[in-house]
C-alpha cells in the first residue's frame, strides 16, 4: 500500500489523520521522517488568513508560506515523487469567474504570499508539482479556519456569488494528485453559491447582508473548474 506524508496539522491535513496510508505531521516533525518510504507528499502548513499574517512578521510569513513549501518540494522531486500544495481562491484580480490563466493580485500580505509561493514553486518546473487554488472550506468540522468556525463571527455578508470547497471534493483532487503523472495549478471547488443565502441555509446565519464589493474586502471568486474536471481530479458533479 502507497503512504502519503502531510506537513501540516491544520484544516487540510486534518482531512488524512484519520487515514492509515496518511502520516500528517506538523510543521516541526517531518525532519524525522523516511522520505524513501513515502509514495507522495502534500504541504498543508502555512500561515493562513490575512489577520494570522498580519499578526506575524513578513519574514515569518515567508518562510511558513513560501520558504517551507520550497524546502519539501526540493526533497519531492529528489525522490521523484508527486507534491501538493495549496494556494487561494482570493489570488485573483477581479471578481468574476475565473479560470487558472486569469490574471492574480496581491490583495493583501497573506495573498502576496501566495503568489510568491505560487511563482517559486513552478519555477522549479517539476512535472508532478501540484498547486491547489481553493476557496471558502467547508468541511462542517468547527475548525477556526472553516466556515462553520468562521460564520457565528461575522455580522455582515456582501451579497456576491463565491464557490465553496466540500471535504470529499478536496481529498479527492489529493488523491488524485499523488497518483498522477501531470501538475498544474488548478481550481479546486465543489460549486459556486450565492453566499449570504449559502450561510443563512446551512449555518442559520442571520446577519446583515449588504452590497457587493461594500466591505473593501478581496474579491470573492468564482472558480472554474474545467481544467481539474477535465483532469480527473475532481468529478463533473463537485463531488
Amino acid at each position: 500500500m502507497d503512504r502519503y506524508l502531510v506537513v501540516g496539522r491544520g484544516l487540510v491535513g486534518s482531512i488524512f489523520s484519520d487515514d492509515p496510508q496518511f502520516d500528517v505531521v506538523s510543521h516541526e516533525e517531518w525532519h524525522n521522517r523516511n522520505l524513501d518510504s513515502y509514495s507522495g507528499m502534500v504541504c498543508a502548513a502555512a500561515i493562513s488568513t490575512e489577520t494570522l499574517c498580519q499578526k506575524a512578521t513578513m519574514p515569518a510569513v515567508l518562510q511558513a508560506n513560501v520558504e517551507l513549501p520550497l524546502r519539501l518540494l526540493k526533497l519531492a522531486k529528489t525522490h521523484n515523487i508527486p507534491f501538493v500544495a495549496f494556494s487561494t481562491a482570493g489570488v485573483y484580480r477581479e471578481p468574476g469567474v475565473h479560470t487558472e490563466e486569469d490574471d492574480v493580485h496581491p490583495h493583501n500580505r497573506y495573498m502576496a504570499s501566495k503568489i510568491y509561493m505560487e511563482h517559486t514553486l513552478m519555477n522549479e518546473a517539476y512535472p508532478k508539482l501540484f498547486i491547489f487554488r481553493i476557496p471558502f472550506a467547508c468541511f462542517f468540522n468547527n475548525h477556526t479556519h472553516d466556515l462553520s468556525g468562521r460564520v457565528p463571527n461575522w455580522k455582515q455578508c456582501e451579497d456576491v456569488n463565491a464557490s465553496i470547497v466540500y471535504r470529499a471534493t478536496l481529498e479527492r483532487a489529493v488523491r488524485a494528485a499523488l497518483r498522477a503523472s501531470f501538475g498544474g495549478i488548478y481550481n479546486i471547488a465543489s460549486g459556486t453559491v450565492h453566499f449570504p443565502s449559502f450561510l443563512e441555509d446551512r449555518f442559520g446565519w442571520d446577519g446583515e447582508i449588504v452590497p457587493a464589493h461594500s466591505m473593501g474586502r478581496p474579491p470573492n471568486s468564482q472558480l472554474d473548474t474545467s481544467k481539474a474536471r477535465e483532469g480527473g481530479l475532481i468529478s463533473w458533479d463537485g463531488e
